[in-house]
């Protein structure tokens, strides 16, 4: 449906905006030429978050968490600098964005970028089309911006965070996906135990492949949602966010058997083994995480704090193996929410 159409009944003054809806209303607007309309947009946008400036405390622990993270980057790691500006359709490609949460330049000829590691993604296919088959390992700072709104507190809809990404060509199992992946574990819980040195940390282990193969045989209807339909598939016993020692349990061996899972189950065991324990942090797998369905193709882990904020995300992507037609390309990309993480701790060590 054109923008125009879905637009048409649209009151330009109403706060409350819809997510997928800020787009349209914004090529409505920009067709209007009275004063009296873009008054009243002006006003609209004092409520919202978009220009809204970073205040000076904040921004200071930002700089804080930039500086730990670069002086503690593996050494391996290139880091780089992006462009305010992508090609433009490359998140709803390649992450299975909806456009509509994308801001487009005037005439839709590129997008502002709303996730890094995409475009990371797209530059390591760059230098592969250009005959460099080395394994890409970088890293960025980004201020994104996306047109959604968060219902979650200190979620806002412009924020700083921090992108990596780990690319290798030729490669088959998962060892390069688990090295990847317990490097980066590694390296996010030190940084933020030494940020918050008393704060309780929880990693997170799953296979999004688990989430894929049980909606897919989901015949209870849309308006179910992802994580109701996991919870109803799982018994009490595994659902959520459960202690790693109960993947070696029988109720998760027979219950993988019965559901035709094991692959998928074995793919997290053995990242479970790839990881070098810590005595201070909890550790947990979750069968019934729907997050990432569309965006993450194995392997995914998230790192959280005693209050259930998760301020790092991160997993195995098909991105360059899909638009390069090599699926020995293995990658793996992650996301620290440096500005959440900058708006919630009350002090830097």
């Amino acid at each position: 449906m054109e923008i125009e159409n879905r637009t048409a009944k649209f009151n330009l003054g109403n706060i409350t905006l819809n997510t997928d809806f800020r787009a349209a209303v914004h090529e409505k607007f920009s067709s209007q030429t009275s004063k009296e309309n873009s008054l009243r947009m002006m006003k609209l946008a004092l409520r919202e978050d978009f220009s809204i400036p970073l205040d000076s405390e904040t921004s200071l622990k930002l700089h804080s968490i930039h500086d730990l993270l670069i002086r503690h980057m593996p050494k391996d790691s290139e880091f780089i600098f992006l462009s305010s500006l992508g090609p433009f359709g490359l998140d709803s490609t390649l992450a299975d964005t909806s456009p509509l949460k994308v801001a487009h330049t005037t005439g839709r000829t590129a997008d502002v970028v709303a996730d890094p590691t995409t475009q990371m993604a797209f530059e390591t296919y760059r230098r592969r089309i250009k005959g460099d088959r080395s394994v890409v390992s970088m890293c960025t700072f980004h201020r994104c911006t996306r047109l959604q709104r968060y219902s979650i507190p200190n979620y806002k809809t412009t924020f700083d965070m921090f992108g990596t990404i780990d690319s290798a060509s030729g490669q088959s199992g998962n060892r390069f996906v688990n090295n990847a992946i317990a490097s980066l574990i590694n390296y996010y819980t030190n940084i933020m135990s030494m940020l918050a040195p008393n704060t309780p940390l929880e990693v997170c282990l799953g296979n999004i492949k688990v989430a894929g193969k049980m909606l897919a045989n989901n015949t209870q209807g849309k308006s179910t949602s992802k994580e109701q339909l996991l919870k109803r598939a799982l018994p009490e016993e595994l659902s959520g966010r459960v202690p790693i020692d109960l993947l070696e349990s029988d109720i998760l061996t027979s219950f993988s058997q019965e559901k035709q899972l094991t692959d998928e189950v074995a793919v997290i065991k053995d990242l479970a083994k790839s990881l070098k324990r810590d005595q201070n942090i909890r550790y947990t797998f979750q069968l019934s995480r729907a997050s990432g369905v569309g965006h993450y193709s194995g392997s995914v882990f998230s790192i959280l704090t005693s209050d259930g904020i998760d301020y790092v995300d991160g997993g195995e992507v098909s991105w360059i193996s899909d638009i390069a037609s090599n699926s020995k390309e293995k990658t793996v990309v992650s996301g620290l929410g440096t500005e959440l993480l900058a708006r919630t701790i009350t002090k830097i060590e």
